[in-house]
């Protein structure tokens, strides 16, 4: 398991959340199982973001969706409400986890570059009715490693009370980990 409770004391005080991991080995990996799995947990879906293709990504029951539409209803520019998020969620890069491990995923499409890059000066007229960009923030991901052939669930947890949290949250994934992998044998 990792990482434990004193690799992520030290990063308490600068990080709002830190993230927990458990891992167990999977011999053979079977993307679509796991993928109706995680679809059952709610809110499902996969992606595959590293571009050494090391690892494949799933999640499940994000915390919050996000649409061009509903950020322009905002006070304040999209731009800053993004950067607001990501900073309240902000996560250390820690050895020996995948690149992701929560956070905001999805996609932010052509008419978000025009509006919010103005320097491209990029003329192709905007797509009808598409918003131009939709995200996911996610706490929990289900990640596969092919070079080691493990399979980890990780979770997102706040530093406010990172010991008491560090222990449930590792027991919880522990218990939920060995029932996805029941599940895909």
């Amino acid at each position: 398991m990792n990482p434990t409770l004193p690799t992520l004391i030290p990063y308490q005080d600068h990080y709002p959340y830190v993230p927990v991991m458990v891992k167990r080995p999977l011999a053979t990996f079977d993307p679509i199982a796991v993928a109706k799995i995680v679809h059952q947990m709610g809110n499902g879906f996969a992606l595959t973001i590293d571009r050494h293709q090391r690892y494949s990504y799933f999640s499940f029951k994000p915390q919050r969706s996000l649409t061009g539409r509903q950020l322009a209803k905002h006070k304040r520019p999209a731009n800053e409400t993004l950067q607001a998020i990501l900073n309240q969620y902000r996560t250390p890069r820690i050895q020996g986890l995948p690149p992701f491990t929560g956070g905001l995923i999805g996609y932010f499409g052509y008419e978000y570059v025009q509006q919010f890059v103005p320097k491209l000066h990029l003329k192709s007229p905007a797509t009808a009715d598409l918003d131009d960009l939709g995200l996911f923030l996610v706490r929990s991901v289900l990640v596969y490693d092919h070079r080691h052939h493990e399979l980890g669930l990780t979770q997102l947890i706040s530093t406010a009370d990172l010991a008491a949290t560090y222990a449930v949250t590792q027991t919880a994934l522990t218990q939920q980990l060995a029932a996805i992998i029941e599940q895909l044998q």
